[in-house]
């Protein structure tokens, strides 16, 4: 792979972050400095190296979609994974009876049946592989989970019973496996994407499940997709012993099929999971986040932005995302955030003892006192102040803060888009939330693009949308 740049005032801090925290340094076969692998072995979920050459990459094609999660299934997803020719895989989070799911039991009957004609006809001398993963279906199932870091692999019996597909004998030209992965008490798999023989990967922020909300998803093609297959074998491992270079199958798409053409600078970010959930109950305590290739990413870019930073997250609990975004507006740092008022609710108090609504509550109310002070600076000292201006030991002004709330007339109700834009260069898109499952337990996969086109189309796509369906948040 050819050399490609990145900018050294990101990625120097990232590496540095990443390579310096002690929950990464221990795990499965680490050996050398050359590697670093998720965490110890109550938590190595990911037996995946975090380093330059795993992390750090590029894609060939990128292309944005958006609307309910049925829809990017069956206008995306679903025909990506008919015109498969070698192999599927499918991994989401939450799986569960859905409209989704009924059209996926439809792509497949597709994918069996144009295996079997394929074989008949003499093309084809082995099924199409078809590899599952979810890790939650229900709170029973949560509460049942096998303990093992392995998982549980479903049996061809339990396909129609506990899964609702259809079962394998009807399905002949598909070998198919399923595997859950859930580690008690909170700790989900939450990353999504589909390969489709190791060429394309479409990462959508939806589950295979019923909820009708606003959603996106990426397609991309380029030596990413190998990458994140990578990932996949390291955290779902079904232990088949293949190697992604033995088997690099040659059934790319054209590049008419994407938006954006050409080499883009692409990083790969994994988020471990932690059993450990580092909860605090003190409210004014602040715990500082696993410093995964993720959660650093986020915190480098925000720190490093200079105008503009741009949020969509269906919640926001993290107080280091919190921290973050009050260091911008210090910094003279626009910034915009888009959420929702009332999403999972539940979820939101027994993950962090809090609400998206009063943090953001408490995040402008930090702002209106720094406002007001300082405002008050200026009108009681304005000589000595006009001097620190000039010598530049403080800013000339502050950012400003827009927070937002999804509103919406007709369906979808709420946004669970995750997306982050910095100084209309850099944008990070993926399965993280800006909330403190994400950052402190759950395990997330996100790509990170440097390239003005792709944040155009970004902005295209997912935020001309969201300030259609927004209102300002009344605090």
């Amino acid at each position: 792979m050819s050399v490609i740049s990145f900018p050294d005032s990101i990625l120097a801090p990232w590496l540095k972050a990443i390579s310096n925290d002690p929950d990464l340094k221990v795990a499965h076969g680490y050996s050398g400095s050359t590697g670093l692998h998720a965490t110890s072995s109550q938590d190595a979920l990911c037996r995946y190296p975090l380093n330059t050459e795993s992390l750090i990459s590029s894609s060939e094609g990128c292309s944005l979609s958006s609307g309910t999660g049925v829809e990017l299934f069956t206008r995306h997803i679903l025909p990506s994974i008919e015109a498969a020719e070698h192999e599927v895989i499918l991994v989401t989070c939450f799986w569960a009876a859905s409209p989704t799911l009924e059209a996926l039991k439809t792509s497949l009957k597709r994918l069996s049946d144009k295996a079997v004609k394929q074989q008949r006809e003499g093309y084809r001398n082995a099924p199409v592989k078809v590899r599952i993963c979810f890790s939650s279906s229900s709170l029973l199932q949560k509460l049942l989970h096998t303990s093992s870091l392995r998982g549980q692999l479903y049996h061809q019996s339990q396909f129609k019973r506990k899964l609702g597909l259809q079962d394998p004998g009807e399905l002949p030209g598909l070998d198919i496996k399923i595997k859950s992965l859930f580690i008690r008490p909170f700790s989900v798999m939450h990353s999504k994407f589909i390969i489709i023989d190791r060429q394309t990967v479409l990462l959508p922020s939806c589950n295979v499940s019923w909820e009708e909300w606003y959603e996106g998803c990426i397609k991309l093609i380029g030596p990413i997709v190998l990458q994140v297959w990578q990932f996949w074998k390291g955290v779902w491992n079904f232990d088949e012993g293949d190697d992604a270079k033995d088997h690099f199958y040659d059934n790319q798409p054209g590049s008419n099929a994407f938006s954006t053409v050409g080499t883009i600078r692409t990083i790969l970010l994994p988020s471990t999971h932690h059993s450990s959930w580092k909860f605090s109950f003190w409210p004014w305590s602040s715990t500082p986040a696993p410093s995964t290739p993720l959660n650093a990413f986020i915190l480098n870019i925000l720190g490093a932005a200079k105008c503009a930073v741009y949020i969509q997250t269906p919640n926001l609990t993290s107080q280091p995302v919190l921290d973050a975004v009050f260091e911008c507006l210090q910094r003279g740092v626009d910034v915009t955030i888009v959420s929702n008022q009332r999403m999972m609710l539940l979820e939101q108090l027994v993950t962090a003892g809090r609400t998206t609504h009063s943090c953001l509550r408490a995040l402008n109310e930090r702002y209106l006192k720094l406002v007001r002070s300082y405002l008050t600076a200026f009108e009681d000292h304005p000589p000595e102040r006009a001097a620190e201006l000039e010598e530049g030991r403080i800013q000339a002004t502050l950012g400003s803060l827009g927070i937002f709330y999804w509103h919406s007339e007709n369906a979808p109700k709420v946004s669970h888009l995750k997306l982050t834009i910095v100084d209309e260069e850099v944008c990070v898109l993926g399965s993280g939330n800006m909330d403190r499952a994400s950052w402190f337990t759950s395990q997330e996969l996100g790509i990170a693009f440097f390239s003005k086109e792709v944040v155009a189309n970004v902005r295209k796509e997912f935020v001309d949308t969201a300030k259609a369906n927004h209102r300002p948040a009344l605090m």
